[in-house]
């Protein structure tokens, strides 16, 4: 499935967009509506239950992302290093984990 369109179609200057995907269900169109909007300096919007609408005859899933401005960028490269310095300070398993326990 796919991104099917941007609204507006001339997103490169916009600040806030509405992306449309035609994934199977919820869940999927919300991973790749992330997708689209962090390959495109966006973040979507917390919705949990994306909008559904009929383009030509078929269901897309629609969200809203917004453009990241530079401090929000910083802060995420902040707190992304500081989950991967908590992360490498934990130690690890000495065992291999049963997972049908």
């Amino acid at each position: 499935m796919t991104i099917v369109a941007v609204d507006p179609k001339d997103w490169a200057a916009a600040n806030v967009v509405q992306v449309d995907s035609d994934a199977k269900d919820n869940p999927h169109a919300i991973d790749e509506i992330e997708e689209w909007a962090a390959k495109n300096g966006f973040a979507r919007v917390n919705e949990n239950w994306l909008r559904q609408i009929l383009r030509n005859g078929h269901r897309v899933f629609r969200g809203v992302c917004y453009r990241l401005t530079e401090q929000e960028q910083q802060g995420s490269a902040s707190i992304r290093q500081a989950n991967a310095e908590a992360l490498g300070k934990l130690p690890e398993t000495p065992h291999l984990v049963d997972a049908d326990r």
